[in-house]
Parts: C-alpha cells; structure tokens; sequence
C-alpha cells in the first residue's frame, strides 16, 4: 500500500480548528475509525467515520513541520482533510493537517455523522455512536 502521490482538499468535509485546542479524538473497533475534533469555533465538533480502514496513523507533521511532508507541493495544505484518487484496491488516502499532528487514513469510505455538536469531540462521538473507548489523539505521540 502505497501512499498517494498527490491529494486534494475535500470540500464536503467541515473545517476544523486550526487552533491547538482542536481535540481529535478517535474510536477504532474492526475496519472503522471514528473522529471528532473542534470546528473554529472551539465550541462545537463535528464527526466522521471512515469505514474499511485498513491502516492509518497519527503523528509528526505538525503544522510547523507540515513543509517536511512527502505531499507538500502536491496538494496538502494547513488544517484541511485532503483525499487521494480511489486507488486499484478500492481505498482511497484521507490526510487530515491539524495544529498539533496529521492523521493518515487509507479506508474504502468517509462518512460526515455530525456536522456541528456543541459538545467536545470525545463527548461528541459518544453522543453520535453511543458511549466507548475514545482516544484523544494528541496525547498519543
């Protein structure tokens, strides 16, 4: 699996924060990530599933070392979600540029649930998928 070559900004997805207070938060069970992070208000979150995950990650670039990644110059930008082509497989790259981190999903599909909660992120996907493990991802690297 190799990564895309070059992405694009999805519209269709709500901006987030580009604040440091941005929050996301994820559930992962079998082949399906849950986010949620702060729109730019900070007061509200919105939440997303990616089903047929198949990897994904968090971590460096943050966005001041955003200029050190293999797609800048090829479409990524600051606090967007970005996708790739649908690949042969049927996945396609989700790269998303938060303030603190970039998460990096390949999955089959990416589902908006909730498009502005007045909640925090990890009440939010309580709130839209029932009560569950929820992990504050800029905590974890």
């Amino acid at each position: 699996m190799d990564p895309p070559a070059k992405v694009e900004v999805v519209d269709t997805i709500p901006k987030m924060s580009a604040g440091s207070a941005v929050c996301p938060t994820a559930r992962v069970t079998d082949g399906t990530l849950v986010l949620a992070f702060s729109l730019p208000s900070c007061d509200d979150s919105a939440v997303i599933r990616f089903d047929g995950v198949l990897t994904w990650s968090y971590g460096y670039p943050n966005d001041e070392g955003l200029g050190s990644h293999p797609l800048w110059g090829h479409g990524i930008e600051l606090y967007e979600f970005h996708v790739s082509p649908i690949g042969p497989d049927g996945t396609r790259w989700c790269i998303a540029t938060f303030h603190d981190g970039t998460l990096t999903v390949n999955s089959k599909t990416v589902q908006v649930l909730a498009e502005k909660l007045p909640l925090k992120p990890w009440e939010a996907i309580d709130a839209v998928v029932g009560p569950g493990e929820n992990r504050v991802l800029d905590y974890e690297y």
